[in-house]
């Protein structure tokens, strides 16, 4: 068993400028100080070096550690007020990315704020030349879906817990690769009714939706799939 720690990979990628620009773009991304600060944060943390990059992006930014920082938004913070969040995401890696067979997805949060853990994630397998001719199932920016959403039911069955629009795209390229026959959607349990898939009033809770490569759609049996996860992002094993 090999163990990868997330940050010397992200470090490693920080070597590479465009990697580099692409992982302050994606942190920049979901800051709103005005575009005074923003470039002021840009120059900084393009001036830090790959070692120290790698740390601000994952543990965050307070305006009280940016001392350079100048302008009226910057004067209006609090010393404790992060202007880039730090990303818990990266501690916990079930939720950024999920291997299914030999290919990996990378999540596409719906909160804002969770985007930024994985496109850093989605930038080290593109990247890195350990994931060299890895093929990507899913991206950030496409329909909400976790890696901690997934789950390998039983060989060639993938249970999904995210809504529909994101089982259909992830379930055409599993298809077409071979790793799954079946792909199972299953509603969460304990929510309102009107809660699930956007508004609309969902099924009840614990039902199944069975999505197969062809045919029409079925809906499987009632109850609890057993089986193991599908294998939460490797990157990151401790």
């Amino acid at each position: 068993m090999q163990v990868l720690y997330l940050t010397e990979l992200l470090q490693d990628v920080l070597e590479y400028a465009p990697a580099r620009q692409q992982a302050i773009t994606a942190a920049l991304g979901s800051v709103l100080v005005g575009d005074e600060l923003a470039g002021q944060l840009r120059r900084h943390l393009d001036g830090l070096a790959p070692e120290d990059l790698a740390e601000t992006l994952i543990t965050g930014l307070a305006a009280g550690e940016f001392r350079s920082g100048r302008g009226a938004v910057y004067q209006l913070l609090g010393s404790s007020e992060f202007l880039l969040r730090p990303l818990p995401d990266l501690v916990f890696l079930r939720d950024p990315s999920v291997w299914i067979g030999d290919q990996v997805a990378v999540a596409s949060p719906a909160a804002a704020s969770r985007r930024v853990a994985a496109e850093l994630i989605g930038i080290i397998y593109a990247r890195h030349p350990l994931f060299a001719g890895t093929k990507t199932l899913y991206r950030p920016g496409q329909e909400p879906l976790h890696g901690g959403d997934l789950l390998l039911a039983a060989p060639g069955v993938i249970a999904a817990g995210c809504p529909p629009p994101g089982v259909a795209r992830l379930a055409r390229p599993v298809f077409d690769a071979g790793l799954a026959h079946t792909v199972l959607r299953l509603a969460p349990a304990g929510l309102p009714r009107g809660r699930r898939g956007g508004g609309r009033p969902g099924p009840a809770a614990g039902r199944r939706d069975r999505v197969r490569p062809r045919g029409p759609r079925a809906v499987g049996r009632r109850g609890q799939p057993a089986g193991t996860g599908a294998r939460p992002g490797r990157d990151a094993r401790t």
